[in-house]
């Protein structure tokens, strides 16, 4: 026989189980996804001019954009000095910072040894969108298993 109380109680075949736990559960099921929504909404502000790429080198490391990194990216947002942007260049999709200095403007990975690419309109860059949030892999397994 199965009876639900107001004291949310199950009794099944003489044994009482407490319902409180799993609607507590579920209420923290619930603000997690709020809190996960919420993050989301952080991150992608735009979600119809949001894409997503993956670094592919290792060319803006210096700035903190590690190979691997998931980069979100806002194409509605207009590039300034001190962006980063992904562009279209000599057929391939780079990731820079905009330096600009007075009216000229320049795409730098940062590195000294690497020349900065001027923007100018013979170079054909277009610029894709601007990156607002990048996303670091931290742990590689292979690196932290250490005997003990």
């Amino acid at each position: 026989m199965l009876q639900i109380s107001a004291t949310k109680t199950i009794i099944k075949n003489k044994k009482s189980l407490h319902l409180n736990s799993f609607f507590n559960q579920i209420d923290e099921h619930k603000k997690y996804e709020k809190d996960r929504f919420e993050t989301v909404k952080r991150i992608v502000t735009n979600p119809l001019n949001t894409c997503y790429f993956e670094m592919t080198s290792d060319a803006m490391e210096y700035i903190g954009i590690k190979e691997e990194s998931i980069l979100i990216v806002d194409k509605s947002i207009v590039p300034e000095g001190g962006n980063i942007v992904v562009f279209w260049y000599q057929e391939q999709w780079m990731i820079r910072q905009v330096l600009q200095y007075g009216n000229v403007l320049k795409l730098s990975t940062g590195k000294e040894r690497d020349e900065p690419i001027q923007i100018t309109a013979e170079n054909k860059i277009q610029i894709f969108g601007v990156v607002t949030w990048c996303c670091n892999k931290l742990l590689e397994v292979s690196n932290h298993l250490h005997p003990f």
